[in-house]
């Protein structure tokens, strides 16, 4: 729900629009029927299991994004990597998968800010690149990270408060 909600700084155009989808892994025939750019996430393996010494309050989740981005025009793929024909800054139209790379990683940092959990880059793939019809020159990256979670609700205690004198309304 981060990475479909994420606008472009400045606008109010989202990044992904509703091209976001989670899914067990698309097939090759389903690629050139998505609008561009897109992001696949695709859920892994996880982890929680106090039999084996794991802790029971924390589970572990792997999982892959890909992003893919096309440029009509481009026979060598320069402009879907780097960004060319851009109508503004506040569009995804025309941004090249490495400033969109970009925006992926600002999404996943939320986690980590705002919903407590910890979300790591492990690994990013070479960039693939080739022809794909009905995109022309396409290129894509997969991206694959681990997060922990902490399935405990936790109430932290209330810091910094000072005493004010008590009032009664008549």
């Amino acid at each position: 729900h981060i990475l479909r909600a994420a606008v472009w700084p400045g606008g109010s155009n989202k990044v992904w629009g509703n091209n976001v989808y989670v899914t067990a892994g698309p097939t090759e025939d389903a690629i050139p029927q998505l609008p561009v750019p897109f992001v696949l996430v695709q859920t892994g393996r996880g982890q929680a299991d106090p039999t084996f010494q794991d802790d029971s309050q924390h589970y572990e989740l792997d999982f892959e994004v890909t992003l893919c981005q096309a440029i009509q025009n481009d026979v060598i793929g320069e402009s879907p990597l780097l960004g060319a024909g851009r109508p503004d800054e506040t569009k995804s139209r025309g941004m090249g998968l490495l400033e969109l790379q970009d925006r992926l990683f600002d999404e996943v940092s939320i986690l980590n800010q705002s919903h407590g959990i910890n979300v790591q880059n492990r690994a990013r793939s070479h960039i693939r690149a080739g022809q794909v019809s009905g995109y022309g020159y396409a290129v894509f990256r997969d991206y694959s990270f681990q997060a922990l979670i902490d399935i405990a609700r936790l109430y932290p205690p209330p810091l910094f408060l000072k005493a004010t004198a008590a009032s009664s309304s008549s």
